[in-house]
């Protein structure tokens, strides 16, 4: 054990948590000095800002010192300290409590007002937990939760089926939420929408021929000269296939009649095709 008057002097130089629970750990060795030790840890609570902080020292009671019941009151303050899924996966860190940390992200989840809070939540549990299996459990019952109350919303089916790939990796369930999404569009969708949730799905990387699956379908569903000729330079943006790109254009080529649709027409399928053969 280091003396008691050299902790002294390094405890001066302290300026963090992790600072005084280094020098707790020396004031406990053998011969320990419980007293200098809670002197310590009393710092060291006075520096907790983070939920990571708040368990670490709780820690070094039962740890240290043999008070559990003083750690299980500090651990308390580490949760009413976490405001994000993120510093639940720092208390993880250090705790590694699999109950407490189900309660926690599902409370969390709970107090989220929109789906991007909910979404990075499940993220941070799938992610960021020391316990792989015990992270993807957490954001699946999250995800599960979250769509039953989707009431058959097209779009955030969709973004949810994104999201379960992207954190779960489960090609069957987001195949099923992509299937299930086709089947809710029941007014003629808009090409802006298509594009800027396709843009959501590819930055998720869900699998080309999902991907391609479900554009093709929803095209399908567009209304509208312009729409559909959106939806056609599409093919080129998130595909760069030429070929399928080629075909919606030849279907596409009566509908545009008037001279100022036909230069609109033409410039598009030169542009696109042509960035395709150069890419």
């Amino acid at each position: 054990m280091a003396r008691k008057s050299d902790l002294e002097q390094r405890e001066s130089e302290c300026a963090s948590v992790e600072d005084y629970l280094r020098l707790v750990d020396e004031a406990v060795a053998e011969p320990a000095d419980p007293v200098y030790a809670r002197d310590l840890l009393t710092q060291a609570e006075m520096q907790c800002q983070f939920p990571a902080d708040y368990v670490a020292t709780a820690q070094g009671h039962p740890q240290g010192l043999g008070d559990s019941a003083y750690a299980r009151e500090w651990l308390d303050q580490a949760e009413e300290a976490c405001f994000e899924g993120g510093e639940y996966a720092a208390v993880d860190r250090n705790l590694h409590a699999r109950e407490w940390l189900l309660r926690l992200y599902s409370e969390c989840a709970g107090r989220c007002e929109y789906y991007s809070c909910l979404q990075s939540v499940a993220a941070d549990a799938a992610h960021a937990l020391s316990d792989a299996e015990l992270g993807r459990e957490i954001a699946s019952r999250i995800y599960r939760e979250h769509a039953e109350r989707l009431d058959g919303e097209f779009s955030a089916t969709v973004i949810l089926a994104a999201a379960v790939w992207a954190d779960l990796g489960d090609v069957e369930w987001t195949t099923r939420l992509l299937e299930k999404a086709k089947t809710l569009v029941q007014e003629p969708l808009d090409a802006a929408t298509l594009m800027q949730i396709m843009e959501r799905l590819r930055r998720y990387a869900l699998p080309t021929d999902q991907l391609r699956s479900f554009y093709g379908d929803a095209g399908a569903r567009l209304t509208g000269s312009r729409n559909r000729l959106t939806w056609a330079e599409g093919i080129i943006d998130f595909f760069g296939d030429r070929a399928w790109a080629g075909e919606a254009y030849d279907q596409l080529q009566d509908e545009f009649v008037g001279d100022r649709d036909r230069v609109l027409f033409q410039y598009s399928r030169q542009h696109r095709l042509n960035c395709a053969l150069t890419a």
